[in-house]
C-alpha cells in the first residue's frame, strides 16, 4: 500500500514538473504557431514576353530558396497595370510591376538592323555527324560590318512595336522575322535567334545609343517588391539574362564574343 501510494505521488509530481516545462519553454509547435507565415511578393508582368517570363520564373525560385519568401507571377495587362499604377482601391495592387517602359530598366531585348544582301552568302560550317543524332550546324561568326550609313538608316525597316521609333521609316510588325521572310522590306530589326534563322545572307549592323534595345521597366509598389527588385538587378541576377538571349543594362554580358549578340550589345552605353 505504501509502494503504490509513493509511485502515485512520482507520477503527479512528473507531470507536475511536465507542465511546468510546457508552460515556461513553449515546444516547437507553439514556436511555429507563433512564427508569422512567409512574406508573399506580387509580381505583375506582360503575356507574351516568354523569355522575360523564363528568366523571372528563375530568378523568384533563387529568391524564394534565398529568403524563404513566396513569389506569385501573375500575367496582367496594361490597363490593369495602369490602374495598379495610380492606386485603385478596388484592386489588389502587386508589389512589383515588370512592363515594357515601366520604371527602372531591369531588362533588355535587343535588336539589330538585319539588311538583306543576295551577295553576302549564308556561311554554314560543316555540320557534325553521330549516330543517334540529325547534324546541327554552329551559327557562322558575324564580322564587324562597315558604319551604318544614313541611307540604311532612311530605308523602311519592319520593327517590333518595342522599337518603333527606332529608325527614321520604321513599319511597326507584330511578326518582323515572319514578315521580313516573306519580303515585305528589305530590312528588318531582328534578335540574334531570329537572324540565326534566316535562311539568306544579310548584313547586320548594332543601332547606336541603345535604339536597338527594348526596355523592360520595374516599379515597385511596396517594401517587400523594392527588396525582390533589387535582388533582380543584382549582379548575379542581370548575368543570368543571358540565359534566354537578353540584355543587362547595367553590365555587359556578351563581350569579347564574336557574335551578333555582341554586336547589338556595342550600340549600348552602360552606366560607368
Amino acid at each position: 500500500m505504501r509502494k503504490s501510494a509513493v509511485r502515485i505521488l512520482l507520477c503527479c509530481l512528473g507531470l507536475l514538473l511536465t507542465a511546468g516545462l510546457v508552460f515556461l519553454f513553449p515546444g516547437k509547435e507553439r514556436e511555429e504557431m507563433k512564427a508569422p507565415a512567409p512574406a508573399l511578393i506580387r509580381v505583375w508582368t506582360r503575356e507574351g514576353e516568354s523569355d522575360l517570363y523564363q528568366w523571372l520564373r528563375k530568378r523568384a525560385a533563387a529568391y524564394e530558396k534565398e529568403t524563404k519568401a513566396r513569389v506569385y507571377i501573375r500575367f496582367a495587362t496594361q490597363e490593369e497595370a495602369q490602374a495598379a499604377m495610380e492606386g485603385r482601391d478596388d484592386l489588389l495592387k502587386p508589389d512589383l510591376l515588370l512592363f515594357p517602359g515601366e520604371g527602372e530598366i531591369a531588362a533588355l531585348r535587343g535588336y539589330a538592323l538585319i539588311l538583306r544582301d543576295g551577295d553576302n552568302p549564308v556561311s554554314t560550317p560543316p555540320p557534325t555527324y553521330s549516330l543517334f543524332t540529325r547534324p546541327s550546324p554552329t551559327p557562322a561568326p558575324i564580322p564587324t560590318p562597315a558604319p551604318l550609313t544614313d541611307a540604311d538608316q532612311s530605308r523602311p525597316a519592319l520593327a517590333p512595336p518595342g522599337c518603333a521609333g527606332a529608325l527614321p521609316h520604321t513599319v511597326v510588325s507584330l511578326s518582323p522575322l515572319s514578315d521580313f521572310l516573306e519580303g515585305k522590306a528589305d530590312a528588318a530589326l531582328l534578335t540574334a535567334g531570329e537572324a540565326a534563322q534566316l535562311p539568306f545572307g544579310y548584313r547586320a549592323y548594332a543601332l547606336p545609343d541603345g535604339r536597338g534595345m527594348a526596355r523592360f521597366g520595374a516599379r515597385a509598389l511596396s517594401p517587400g517588391g523594392d527588396q525582390f527588385l533589387r535582388f533582380l538587378l543584382s549582379r548575379p541576377s542581370q548575368q543570368a539574362l543571358s540565359e534566354q538571349g537578353l540584355f543587362s543594362p547595367r553590365y555587359p554580358l556578351y563581350q569579347g564574343r564574336d557574335s551578333l549578340s555582341a554586336l547589338i550589345e556595342s550600340g549600348w552605353n552602360f552606366p560607368d
